[in-house]
């Protein structure tokens, strides 16, 4: 970038933060008191960064040998790793703390990101200035982007666009320029690998874009190179995608060793979902429009009028002036490409009869997508590329002053659209059990379990009280047995069920076998009925269980077979 260039890009950033602060509040004012969302999904990513950022510092080269699951091993790979996120959560919680401030503002700088990359994307593609800051505020700020924030795992795709700028310049710049080909084609290796460790969502919606980009591309007579392009790529290359063969390789083998593969739960998708947004605009608009639009969305899909408008707008047969264009190769089309890219991520979120999920949902790089509606997210990125590129289609040949206008007016009337605040957040509370933080004072290692487990057919709130026990697990560090993923592995499976009738014979082998030596009675899970019961029930095991100790919130036994007894 030249200087002016950067200074703008800064600026467009700048502008991005501005409005994502005003989009998320008041809760933007109480990040440190405040989350967006405490539900098990929410916890069990507390617990992946909590993790993360203990393991930079106890065990870098062991972290996917989380402290869930026990006994066994690369049990991160469960779920979301979020090492990419993790590296900016830790500057953060180690100078306050505060892990909710941290998560927080991690959070809400994806946004700005976002856009920023797509701004980015969008100026590589030739589109104007107004155009690029308009695809980057339908990709940061419409509601299928924005107001999922709540879910970590998911709003942290803000390397996407920039990694694609990337390819692109690499794939237009020419040919003699080897040293500037060599420059895009590792900057877009590294930004790929910081989406890859940061959510794995995001390199998936990102692998499926490069790889659909290079098919179009060479499809349509794009030379292969090949030697060319390794020599391109060289060590360094290498270098920056090795972060995302490391990451691959536990997810491929849990895949592998534990049978975690996805299924089609969760595939079907409501009508009205492609309708529903929260905003207060088109909130407004549905409350006109016949109730079916409206009933009972299970996601927010809608990605707004103004893009959708604009874009179609661009491209109906409408007579305009002829405004000379310079001839370039089909495959240079990026409308072309990002048109199909959007169509085709459409098509991947439609449920039955006419999705195609249930044909490609075990691909390799697919099989990570647990719910196929997710796809909006790429499919809002390439709709925010087209409404850039529409925005400057419908001002061609119009005076500089009045294409300003009128650009500036669309990112005007979009901004209205998106905004659905307040977005309050929920007061939260960090501080873990007395119990639990008792542990880390015990002789180490030991492998814990906790109780009481609720009715295992209830699955929300067994997945709840596990997400709950593994962020307790974080006052201690050592190993648990218990785990939340959308992926279970059947032993685990089979302990949580025994666990709601503990104490009895079966749980406590069960306990046993899996190299249990400590388990916490938690008080604040149960009414005095039920704790004197459990204290009733636990005296006629005393070959199994010993207490240990005591405090307000609850009490730990150790667990030994019958025969031994408990060495402190």
């Amino acid at each position: 970038m030249i200087a002016g260039e950067r200074l703008r890009f800064w600026v467009v950033g700048a502008a991005y933060f501005a409005v994502t602060l005003v989009f998320a509040y008041p809760f933007s004012l109480h990040m440190p008191s405040r989350m967006l969302s405490l539900d098990s999904d929410a916890t069990l990513v507390q617990w992946i960064v909590a993790w993360d950022v203990h393991a930079f510092t106890h065990r870098p080269w062991h972290i996917f040998d989380a402290n869930s699951f026990a006994p066994l091993t690369d049990t991160l790979a469960f779920a979301e790793n979020l090492i990419g996120s993790a590296l900016l959560v830790a500057p953060i919680r180690w100078m306050t703390g505060n892990l909710a401030l941290a998560m927080n503002l991690v959070t809400l700088v994806s946004i700005p990101l976002s856009g920023l990359g797509t701004y980015l994307l969008a100026k590589r593609l030739k589109v104007s200035d107004i155009g690029a800051i308009l695809a980057g505020i339908v990709f940061a700020f419409s509601p299928p982007r924005f107001l999922r924030i709540e879910q970590f795992q998911l709003t942290t795709i803000q390397w996407m666009p920039f990694c694609l700028a990337y390819v692109h310049a690499y794939l237009d710049r020419d040919a003699t320029d080897v040293t500037g080909r060599k420059r895009d084609v590792r900057i877009a290796l590294a930004f790929f690998s910081l989406q890859a460790i940061t959510a794995g969502h995001g390199a998936t919606f990102l692998t499926v874009a490069v790889v659909g980009l290079l098919v179009y591309r060479f499809a349509l007579g794009e030379p292969l190179m090949v030697r060319q392009r390794l020599s391109d790529v060289g060590v360094v290359g290498a270098l920056m995608l090795l972060p995302t063969v490391l990451v691959y390789l536990p997810y491929q083998g849990a895949r592998v060793h534990q049978g975690l593969v996805r299924n089609l739960d969760g595939w079907g998708t409501a009508v009205s979902s492609f309708f529903a947004s929260p905003s207060h605009v088109d909130m407004a608009i549905l409350a006109r429009l016949p109730a079916w639009l409206s009933d009972q969305p299970d996601a927010y899909l809608f990605p707004g009028w103004v893009p959708l408008l604009l874009v179609l707008a661009a491209i109906l047969p409408l007579r305009r002036r002829a405004v000379p264009v310079a001839v370039q190769p089909q495959r240079n089309n990026a409308a072309v490409f990002y048109s199909l890219l959007t169509i085709g991520c459409f098509w991947l979120t439609l449920g039955p009869p006419f999705g195609i999920w249930p044909l490609v949902y075990k691909w390799p790089v697919l099989s990570f997508i647990r719910v196929p509606t997710r796809f909006v997210l790429l499919e809002l990125l390439g709709l925010a590329v087209l409404t850039g590129m529409a925005i400057d289609r419908l001002t061609r040949g119009a005076r500089r002053n009045m294409r300003l206008t009128v650009a500036t007016l669309c990112c005007t009337l979009a901004l209205i659209e998106f905004a659905a605040m307040p977005l309050q957040g929920q007061p939260y509370d960090a501080t873990l059990p007395a119990i639990d933080r008792w542990l880390k004072s015990q002789p180490k290692p030991f492998t814990v379990a906790e109780t009481p487990m609720p009715d295992p057919d209830n699955v929300d709130a067994a997945n709840a009280r596990n997400a709950r026990f593994m962020l307790h697990s974080t006052a201690h560090w050592q190993k648990t047995v218990h785990g939340f993923s959308g992926l279970l592995p059947k032993q685990h499976e089979a302990l949580y069920g025994a666990l709601y009738h503990f104490p009895d014979d079966n749980s406590l082998r069960q306990l046993d076998a899996l190299g249990v030596t400590l388990v916490v009675v938690h008080e604040d899970f149960t009414t005095d009925t039920q704790r004197a019961q459990t204290t009733a029930t636990i005296a006629p095991f005393s070959a199994w269980l010993t207490f240990v100790h005591e405090e307000a919130d609850g009490r730990v036994y150790a667990l030994h077979r019958p025969g031994t007894t408990h060495q402190p």
